[in-house]
């Protein structure tokens, strides 16, 4: 018996068992979030990085885009 080895009563033990869970499932939680959060690093860092006339035609074609829907600016 568990109880019997560390002098707990089956509510201790079971409140212990629980915990221990609780703890286990924040973790791995945790541990999915930062590797989550690497491969979206990973990701960004292997796109290249565009030039400053890219930049600009990026924007032109944001700013094209709002036009035609309508949107304001």
């Amino acid at each position: 018996m568990i109880g019997g080895e560390t002098g707990e009563g089956p509510s201790a033990v079971i409140a212990r068992a629980v915990q221990a869970e609780v703890d286990r499932l924040a973790a791995e939680k945790e541990r999915r979030v930062q590797e989550r959060l690497a491969r979206m690093d990973a990701f960004l860092d292997s796109l290249p990085i565009p030039s400053d006339a890219e930049r600009k035609a990026i924007w032109k074609e944001l700013d094209d885009m709002y036009d035609e829907w309508g949107l304001p600016k």
